[in-house]
Protein backbone atom coordinates (compact mmCIF):
# COMPACT_ATOMS: atom_id res chain seq x y z
CA UNK A 1 0.00 0.00 0.00
CA UNK A 2 1.44 3.32 -0.92
CA UNK A 3 0.36 7.08 0.81
CA UNK A 4 0.11 9.39 -1.30
CA UNK A 5 -0.08 13.03 -0.99
CA UNK A 6 -1.84 15.23 -3.91
CA UNK A 7 -1.52 18.89 -3.90
CA UNK A 8 -3.72 21.00 -5.39
CA UNK A 9 -4.67 25.08 -5.95
CA UNK A 10 -8.00 24.81 -4.50
CA UNK A 11 -10.82 22.30 -4.39
CA UNK A 12 -13.02 23.80 -6.83
CA UNK A 13 -15.03 22.77 -9.64
CA UNK A 14 -11.95 22.89 -12.58
CA UNK A 15 -10.72 19.93 -14.93
CA UNK A 16 -7.19 18.78 -12.90
CA UNK A 17 -9.24 19.17 -9.82
CA UNK A 18 -11.86 16.43 -10.82
CA UNK A 19 -9.29 14.00 -11.93
CA UNK A 20 -7.61 14.62 -8.38
CA UNK A 21 -10.77 13.46 -7.13
CA UNK A 22 -11.47 10.69 -9.03
CA UNK A 23 -7.74 9.90 -9.35
CA UNK A 24 -7.38 9.46 -4.76
CA UNK A 25 -11.29 8.11 -4.87
CA UNK A 26 -10.47 4.99 -7.40
CA UNK A 27 -6.35 4.70 -5.58
CA UNK A 28 -8.26 3.70 -2.10
CA UNK A 29 -10.67 1.63 -3.73
CA UNK A 30 -7.22 0.00 -4.48
CA UNK A 31 -5.90 0.08 -1.33
CA UNK A 32 -4.15 2.99 -1.03
CA UNK A 33 -4.17 5.58 1.52
CA UNK A 34 -4.71 9.45 -0.37
CA UNK A 35 -4.95 12.69 1.42
CA UNK A 36 -5.27 15.78 -0.62
CA UNK A 37 -3.98 19.36 0.23
CA UNK A 38 -4.92 22.53 -1.56
CA UNK A 39 -4.11 26.32 -0.84
CA UNK A 40 -7.03 28.51 -1.66
CA UNK A 41 -10.60 28.17 0.19
CA UNK A 42 -12.71 28.33 -2.98
CA UNK A 43 -16.42 26.55 -3.00
CA UNK A 44 -15.28 22.99 -3.11
CA UNK A 45 -16.37 19.92 -4.54
CA UNK A 46 -16.94 17.20 -2.17
CA UNK A 47 -13.94 14.21 -1.77
CA UNK A 48 -14.09 10.70 -0.62
CA UNK A 49 -10.94 11.01 0.77
CA UNK A 50 -9.18 13.38 3.73
CA UNK A 51 -8.67 16.96 2.62
CA UNK A 52 -6.43 19.84 4.05
CA UNK A 53 -5.78 23.42 3.93
CA UNK A 54 -2.24 23.92 4.15
CA UNK A 55 -0.60 27.77 3.61
CA UNK A 56 1.66 28.32 0.57
CA UNK A 57 4.78 30.15 2.18
CA UNK A 58 4.83 27.54 4.65
CA UNK A 59 6.09 24.05 4.99
CA UNK A 60 4.18 21.15 5.47
CA UNK A 61 5.47 17.82 6.73
CA UNK A 62 5.08 15.25 4.73
CA UNK A 63 7.10 12.31 6.43
CA UNK A 64 5.08 9.34 6.11
CA UNK A 65 4.12 9.89 2.46
CA UNK A 66 5.46 7.43 -0.23
CA UNK A 67 4.28 10.01 -3.35
CA UNK A 68 3.57 13.60 -3.53
CA UNK A 69 1.93 14.34 -6.19
CA UNK A 70 1.24 18.15 -7.36
CA UNK A 71 -1.01 19.56 -9.99
CA UNK A 72 -0.76 22.75 -11.32
CA UNK A 73 1.55 25.98 -11.10
CA UNK A 74 1.33 26.95 -7.64
CA UNK A 75 1.61 23.02 -6.14
CA UNK A 76 4.67 22.43 -8.50
CA UNK A 77 6.01 25.32 -6.69
CA UNK A 78 5.68 24.79 -3.67
CA UNK A 79 7.10 21.18 -4.48
CA UNK A 80 9.93 23.12 -5.90
CA UNK A 81 10.76 25.74 -2.79
CA UNK A 82 10.51 22.86 -0.28
CA UNK A 83 11.79 20.09 -1.82
CA UNK A 84 14.41 19.43 0.11
CA UNK A 85 12.36 18.87 3.44
CA UNK A 86 10.10 16.50 0.99
CA UNK A 87 11.57 12.87 1.20
CA UNK A 88 8.93 11.53 -0.77
CA UNK A 89 9.16 10.58 -4.18
CA UNK A 90 7.54 13.77 -5.90
CA UNK A 91 5.75 13.98 -9.57
CA UNK A 92 3.96 16.56 -11.42
CA UNK A 93 1.01 16.30 -13.53
CA UNK A 94 1.16 18.24 -16.57
CA UNK A 95 -2.92 18.70 -17.79
CA UNK A 96 -1.91 21.29 -20.92
CA UNK A 97 1.08 22.69 -23.00
CA UNK A 98 1.04 25.67 -20.58
CA UNK A 99 2.06 28.40 -23.58
CA UNK A 100 -0.99 27.21 -25.62
CA UNK A 101 -2.94 27.63 -22.80
CA UNK A 102 -1.72 31.33 -21.43
CA UNK A 103 -1.99 32.26 -24.86
CA UNK A 104 -5.48 31.86 -25.46
CA UNK A 105 -6.70 34.67 -22.77
CA UNK A 106 -3.06 36.58 -22.40
CA UNK A 107 -0.19 37.55 -24.90
CA UNK A 108 2.50 35.66 -26.08
CA UNK A 109 5.23 36.94 -23.92
CA UNK A 110 3.21 36.71 -20.80
CA UNK A 111 2.41 33.11 -21.80
CA UNK A 112 6.29 32.36 -22.49
CA UNK A 113 6.51 33.82 -18.75
CA UNK A 114 4.62 31.64 -17.07
CA UNK A 115 6.00 28.79 -19.49
CA UNK A 116 9.59 30.05 -18.34
CA UNK A 117 8.94 29.73 -14.59
CA UNK A 118 6.91 26.66 -14.51
CA UNK A 119 9.52 24.80 -16.34
CA UNK A 120 11.91 25.80 -13.86
CA UNK A 121 9.12 24.70 -11.12
CA UNK A 122 9.48 21.22 -12.44
CA UNK A 123 13.03 21.17 -11.84
CA UNK A 124 13.37 19.18 -8.74
CA UNK A 125 10.17 16.74 -9.33
CA UNK A 126 11.22 13.10 -9.86
CA UNK A 127 8.99 12.58 -12.80
CA UNK A 128 6.35 14.13 -14.92
CA UNK A 129 2.88 12.91 -16.11
CA UNK A 130 1.58 13.81 -19.33
CA UNK A 131 -1.77 13.44 -20.52
CA UNK A 132 -1.03 12.24 -24.48
CA UNK A 133 2.12 11.39 -26.33
CA UNK A 134 1.89 15.47 -28.34
CA UNK A 135 2.55 16.81 -24.87
CA UNK A 136 4.91 14.05 -23.44
CA UNK A 137 6.76 15.40 -27.04
CA UNK A 138 6.69 18.85 -25.91
CA UNK A 139 7.91 18.56 -22.59
CA UNK A 140 10.62 16.64 -23.60
CA UNK A 141 12.54 19.27 -24.98
CA UNK A 142 12.48 21.12 -21.80
CA UNK A 143 13.70 17.66 -19.64
CA UNK A 144 15.93 15.93 -21.63
CA UNK A 145 16.78 13.22 -18.51
CA UNK A 146 13.96 13.59 -16.57
CA UNK A 147 11.67 10.49 -16.64
CA UNK A 148 8.00 11.49 -18.45
CA UNK A 149 5.30 9.26 -19.15
CA UNK A 150 1.57 9.33 -20.31
CA UNK A 151 -1.53 8.81 -18.17
CA UNK A 152 -4.74 9.08 -20.11
CA UNK A 153 -7.21 10.94 -17.81
CA UNK A 154 -10.57 9.25 -16.56
CA UNK A 155 -13.71 10.24 -15.53
CA UNK A 156 -16.06 8.49 -12.89
CA UNK A 157 -19.63 9.78 -13.81
CA UNK A 158 -22.51 9.02 -11.62
CA UNK A 159 -26.00 9.35 -12.81
CA UNK A 160 -26.27 12.69 -12.45
CA UNK A 161 -28.09 15.29 -9.93
CA UNK A 162 -31.47 17.14 -9.85
CA UNK A 163 -31.35 20.01 -12.06
CA UNK A 164 -33.20 23.41 -11.26
CA UNK A 165 -36.48 23.11 -12.09
CA UNK A 166 -36.39 26.29 -14.29
CA UNK A 167 -33.52 24.90 -16.30
CA UNK A 168 -35.60 21.80 -17.20
CA UNK A 169 -39.06 23.71 -18.47
CA UNK A 170 -36.30 25.73 -20.76
CA UNK A 171 -34.40 23.23 -21.99
CA UNK A 172 -37.36 20.77 -22.71
CA UNK A 173 -39.21 23.74 -24.35
CA UNK A 174 -35.94 24.03 -26.54
CA UNK A 175 -36.14 20.32 -27.34
CA UNK A 176 -39.57 20.63 -28.81
CA UNK A 177 -37.76 22.65 -31.43
CA UNK A 178 -34.69 21.73 -31.97
CA UNK A 179 -32.08 18.25 -32.26
CA UNK A 180 -29.37 19.30 -29.99
CA UNK A 181 -25.92 20.09 -30.18
CA UNK A 182 -24.33 20.08 -27.10
CA UNK A 183 -20.63 21.55 -25.83
CA UNK A 184 -19.80 21.93 -22.03
CA UNK A 185 -16.16 24.01 -21.05
CA UNK A 186 -14.89 27.37 -20.24
CA UNK A 187 -15.72 29.85 -23.15
CA UNK A 188 -12.21 30.90 -24.28
CA UNK A 189 -10.92 30.93 -27.99
CA UNK A 190 -9.33 27.64 -27.87
CA UNK A 191 -12.37 25.85 -27.31
CA UNK A 192 -13.36 26.96 -30.75
CA UNK A 193 -17.18 27.23 -30.22
CA UNK A 194 -17.71 29.87 -32.78
CA UNK A 195 -17.67 27.56 -35.44
CA UNK A 196 -20.26 25.65 -34.35
CA UNK A 197 -22.68 28.79 -34.80
CA UNK A 198 -21.47 29.20 -38.27
CA UNK A 199 -22.46 26.03 -38.99
CA UNK A 200 -26.31 26.33 -37.53
CA UNK A 201 -27.42 28.22 -40.74
CA UNK A 202 -26.67 25.41 -42.94
CA UNK A 203 -28.41 23.16 -39.81
CA UNK A 204 -31.79 24.63 -39.44
CA UNK A 205 -33.15 21.38 -37.50
CA UNK A 206 -30.53 21.89 -34.79
CA UNK A 207 -30.23 24.09 -31.95
CA UNK A 208 -27.10 24.62 -29.95
CA UNK A 209 -27.02 24.44 -26.12
CA UNK A 210 -23.45 25.42 -24.03
CA UNK A 211 -22.90 24.72 -20.47
CA UNK A 212 -20.09 27.27 -19.35
CA UNK A 213 -19.43 30.98 -19.18
CA UNK A 214 -16.12 32.80 -19.98
CA UNK A 215 -14.23 35.59 -21.87
CA UNK A 216 -15.94 34.38 -25.19
CA UNK A 217 -19.33 33.93 -24.40
CA UNK A 218 -20.52 37.78 -25.12
CA UNK A 219 -19.15 37.40 -28.45
CA UNK A 220 -20.63 34.05 -29.26
CA UNK A 221 -24.46 35.24 -28.41
CA UNK A 222 -23.61 38.59 -31.01
CA UNK A 223 -22.25 36.10 -33.21
CA UNK A 224 -25.24 34.35 -33.25
CA UNK A 225 -27.38 37.45 -33.15
CA UNK A 226 -25.81 38.81 -36.19
CA UNK A 227 -26.28 35.03 -38.31
CA UNK A 228 -29.80 35.26 -37.38
CA UNK A 229 -29.70 31.94 -34.75
CA UNK A 230 -30.15 33.82 -31.28
CA UNK A 231 -33.37 31.51 -31.24
CA UNK A 232 -31.76 28.43 -31.77
CA UNK A 233 -29.05 28.67 -29.30
CA UNK A 234 -29.38 28.11 -25.52
CA UNK A 235 -26.62 29.82 -22.90
CA UNK A 236 -27.23 28.09 -20.00
CA UNK A 237 -24.04 29.57 -18.26
CA UNK A 238 -21.81 27.77 -15.30
CA UNK A 239 -23.19 24.79 -13.77
CA UNK A 240 -21.84 23.12 -10.82
CA UNK A 241 -22.78 19.39 -12.70
CA UNK A 242 -22.55 20.20 -16.43
CA UNK A 243 -22.40 16.58 -17.16
CA UNK A 244 -25.85 16.28 -15.55
CA UNK A 245 -27.16 18.24 -18.33
CA UNK A 246 -25.49 16.21 -21.31
CA UNK A 247 -28.66 13.64 -21.47
CA UNK A 248 -30.28 16.43 -23.46
CA UNK A 249 -27.74 16.41 -26.30
CA UNK A 250 -28.29 14.39 -29.14
CA UNK A 251 -24.63 15.60 -30.03
CA UNK A 252 -21.73 16.44 -28.81
CA UNK A 253 -19.48 18.79 -30.37
CA UNK A 254 -16.05 19.13 -29.05
CA UNK A 255 -14.48 22.12 -31.65
CA UNK A 256 -11.34 23.32 -29.98
CA UNK A 257 -7.81 24.02 -31.63
CA UNK A 258 -6.07 22.76 -28.75
CA UNK A 259 -6.58 20.14 -25.59
CA UNK A 260 -4.58 18.35 -23.27
CA UNK A 261 -7.30 15.42 -22.19
CA UNK A 262 -10.76 16.73 -22.39
CA UNK A 263 -13.18 16.08 -19.96
CA UNK A 264 -16.41 17.09 -21.27
CA UNK A 265 -15.71 14.92 -23.99
CA UNK A 266 -15.04 11.70 -21.88
CA UNK A 267 -18.11 12.75 -19.63
CA UNK A 268 -19.68 12.71 -23.03
CA UNK A 269 -18.83 9.18 -23.94
CA UNK A 270 -19.34 7.64 -20.60
CA UNK A 271 -22.85 8.63 -20.99
CA UNK A 272 -23.18 7.14 -24.55
CA UNK A 273 -23.22 10.36 -26.33
CA UNK A 274 -22.00 10.46 -29.87
CA UNK A 275 -19.31 13.14 -30.52
CA UNK A 276 -18.00 15.22 -33.53
CA UNK A 277 -14.42 16.16 -33.19
CA UNK A 278 -11.98 18.77 -34.48
CA UNK A 279 -8.70 16.85 -36.02
CA UNK A 280 -6.64 18.00 -33.60
CA UNK A 281 -3.78 15.58 -32.92
CA UNK A 282 -4.34 14.49 -29.26
CA UNK A 283 -7.91 13.99 -30.16
CA UNK A 284 -6.95 11.65 -33.10
CA UNK A 285 -4.77 10.04 -30.54
CA UNK A 286 -7.39 8.77 -28.79
CA UNK A 287 -10.25 8.59 -30.92
CA UNK A 288 -10.78 7.04 -34.46
CA UNK A 289 -13.46 7.61 -37.23
CA UNK A 290 -14.85 4.45 -35.89
CA UNK A 291 -15.89 5.67 -32.81
CA UNK A 292 -16.10 9.95 -33.97
CA UNK A 293 -16.95 11.89 -37.05
CA UNK A 294 -14.01 14.33 -37.33
CA UNK A 295 -13.80 18.01 -38.94
CA UNK A 296 -11.14 20.48 -41.00
CA UNK A 297 -10.69 23.38 -38.12
CA UNK A 298 -12.33 26.32 -39.44
CA UNK A 299 -14.12 24.67 -42.31
CA UNK A 300 -17.67 25.65 -41.84
CA UNK A 301 -18.34 22.94 -44.41
CA UNK A 302 -16.41 20.04 -43.26
CA UNK A 303 -18.12 20.42 -39.68
CA UNK A 304 -21.72 20.59 -41.20
CA UNK A 305 -20.69 17.48 -42.91
CA UNK A 306 -19.43 15.52 -39.95
CA UNK A 307 -22.15 15.94 -37.79
CA UNK A 308 -24.78 14.96 -41.10
CA UNK A 309 -22.96 11.42 -40.89
CA UNK A 310 -22.29 11.23 -37.11
CA UNK A 311 -26.25 12.09 -37.30
CA UNK A 312 -27.05 9.44 -39.58
CA UNK A 313 -25.29 6.94 -38.23
CA UNK A 314 -25.46 8.08 -34.63
CA UNK A 315 -26.48 5.56 -32.62
CA UNK A 316 -23.12 3.13 -33.78
CA UNK A 317 -21.26 5.86 -32.78
CA UNK A 318 -22.71 6.19 -29.42
CA UNK A 319 -22.18 2.76 -28.87
CA UNK A 320 -18.69 2.69 -29.85
CA UNK A 321 -17.85 5.58 -28.11
CA UNK A 322 -18.98 4.33 -24.72
CA UNK A 323 -16.85 0.88 -25.14
CA UNK A 324 -13.82 3.11 -25.51
CA UNK A 325 -14.67 4.84 -22.72
CA UNK A 326 -15.38 1.74 -20.58
CA UNK A 327 -12.06 0.04 -21.84
CA UNK A 328 -9.44 3.04 -21.05
CA UNK A 329 -11.10 5.95 -19.59
CA UNK A 330 -12.75 5.15 -16.42
CA UNK A 331 -11.67 6.60 -13.13
CA UNK A 332 -10.41 3.14 -12.22
CA UNK A 333 -8.09 2.58 -15.83
CA UNK A 334 -6.70 5.73 -14.68
CA UNK A 335 -6.35 4.87 -10.78
CA UNK A 336 -4.78 1.68 -12.41
CA UNK A 337 -2.16 3.47 -14.90
CA UNK A 338 -0.98 5.68 -12.13
CA UNK A 339 -0.85 2.98 -9.55
CA UNK A 340 2.46 1.43 -12.57
CA UNK A 341 3.78 4.93 -12.18
CA UNK A 342 3.91 5.23 -8.43
CA UNK A 343 5.18 1.41 -8.01
CA UNK A 344 7.79 1.88 -10.53
CA UNK A 345 9.09 5.58 -9.34
CA UNK A 346 9.50 4.18 -5.49
CA UNK A 347 10.55 1.37 -6.17
CA UNK A 348 13.25 3.02 -8.54
CA UNK A 349 12.40 0.68 -11.61
CA UNK A 350 13.15 2.71 -14.78
CA UNK A 351 9.67 4.51 -15.62
CA UNK A 352 9.94 4.72 -19.60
Amino acid sequence: MLNVAFILPSLANRGPVLVARDLSAELRKLGHSCTVFYFDQLEAIEFEVPVQQIVYKSKFDFSGFDIVHSHGLRPDRYVYKNRRSIAAVTLSTMHNIVIEEYRAVHSYLYAWLIQLLWTKSLKHHDALVCLNEEMKNYYLKFFKKKPITVVYNGRNITSGSDLPSADIEQINQFKKNHVIIGSACLVTKRKGLHQIINALPALPEMGFMLIGEGPELQQLKEQARLLGVADRCLFLGARLQASSYYRYFDLFVMASYAEGMPLALLEAAAMQIPAVCSNIAVLKEILTEEQTCFFELDDTGSLISAVKKLMAGSDGYATRIKALYDEKFTGRAMALNYQKVYQKLTTKTQLI
